[in-house]
This record gives structure tokens, sequence and C-alpha cells, in this order.
């Protein structure tokens, strides 16, 4: 949660921040704060959150301040990283997600396990667009990239590309040199 700066009688000597299910059920979360920023940890898919601000000074705390609510996504987004990770259902995107373009000199593994035992693990891209013969993706068809190879591309080769693990894992290797850079890809698992 990001929140800007507020004038409240004078000067701000710190931020209240309190956050729940609901505006009627908020608890304070943090006390007198300095930072603008609250990262309220691991939120739940498809569920509804309620959060307020309330500046305070050596006069007291300001009154009147407002709950501010959000639904997180149903999908969870999962950006290329280094690491191990678990799922049934998400997006998938490049380290950039579908924001922006991924950096200059990356370097990552990212193995995704299914979450249900005896199923397998499929992407299928939406959009992929990475820098010709410079950038690429792996894809390998386990748990390491030792595994074999089910797919290694480049500028937009994985565009449209469905690809589906025989062994349940899929391990994604991404790599970029160290100029240009392109929007990357958006994907589903």
């Amino acid at each position: 949660l990001e929140f800007r700066r507020v004038l409240f009688r004078s000067f701000v000597t710190g931020y209240d921040v309190y956050f729940g299910a609901d505006c009627n059920s908020m608890q304070l979360v943090s006390e007198n704060q300095s930072e603008t920023t609250f990262n309220p940890g691991q939120l739940n898919l498809n569920s509804s959150y309620a959060w307020m601000v309330v500046p305070v000074n050596g006069n007291g705390a300001a009154e009147g301040c407002v709950c501010n609510t959000f639904t997180t996504s149903a999908i969870a987004d999962i950006l290329m990283q280094n690491g191990t990770l678990t799922t049934c259902s998400a997006n998938f995107y490049d380290s950039g997600s579908n924001l922006g373009n991924y950096q200059n000199s990356e370097n990552y593994v990212l193995t995704i396990n299914p979450s249900t035992a005896n199923s397998v693990v499929q992407v299928a891209f939406q959009t992929f667009q990475i820098e010709n013969t410079y950038d690429s993706l792996t894809i390998y068809d386990g748990t390491s990239t030792s595994a074999p190879i089910l797919a290694a591309l480049t500028n937009n080769q994985g565009l449209n590309q469905t690809y589906t693990s025989t062994s349940g894992s899929l391990t994604f290797e991404f790599t970029s040199d160290v100029s240009v850079n392109q929007a990357g890809w958006v994907g589903s698992l």
C-alpha cells in the first residue's frame, strides 16, 4: 500500500495504518510509522480488504480519514525470478510484468510444480517478444535445467505457443544480455 504525505494541523510526525477485511473490522497494524508505504504481507486471492491511514502529530490523530477498499485478483501473478513455486493456475510474466520490459543482464531459473499430485504444468503464451538471438527463454520438462529441453525461445518464437510438461513440472531459464530489452511475455499456467 502506498500513500502520500499530507498536511494535518501542523507537521505530520507519523502515520497509523489500519488494515482488515472491511471498513468495520480494521485493526491497527502499524503505529506512528514514518514511511508512506505499508506491506500487508501475502494476501488471499479473490478477497476484499480495507485500509486506512491516519496522520498523527503532537496534537493527536486526524479525524474523518477515508477507508479505502480493494479486491485481489482471482488468479496469482508470477514474475520470472530465481526459485521454485507450486501452483495450479497463474499468470506468468517476465520480470517486468505486463507493465514493463525485463531488465538487462538477467539470469533466472524458475521451477513451477503442480499443486495437485499426478498433474502437469502447462504454459500458454499470449504475447512473447524478447531480443532476437541475445536473450533467451529455455523451457525444461522437469525440475531442473538438466531435464530435457521442451523449447529454446528467442525473438517472438513463443508467441501463441503452448508447452506442456510430461513429468509434472516445468523449469524456465531466462537470460538477457547487457543491452536492449523488450516487452517480454505474458503467459498462463
